[in-house]
């Protein structure tokens, strides 16, 4: 089963979303956890499976007006 973690912004308050973009490029990709950070950007971190470990990803999203 392919699990991934996607994301679908919103720069203008909820009115209009962008396209969605895939954040993870791994096979299993799971348990998202999301973060606001004080500029108004976010950090979006989650775990991937790379056998025979586990891996923990995080990555900063910018939203900004107008997207």
């Amino acid at each position: 089963m392919r699990r991934r973690i996607l994301l679908r912004a919103s720069g203008d308050g909820g009115r209009t979303l962008g396209p969605v973009q895939a954040l993870a490029r791994a096979v299993k990709a799971y348990m998202p956890a999301v973060a606001a950070l004080p500029a108004g950007d976010f950090v979006v971190a989650w775990h991937e499976e790379q056998f025979p470990s586990l891996k923990t990803v995080s990555h900063r999203v910018r939203v900004t007006a107008g997207r």
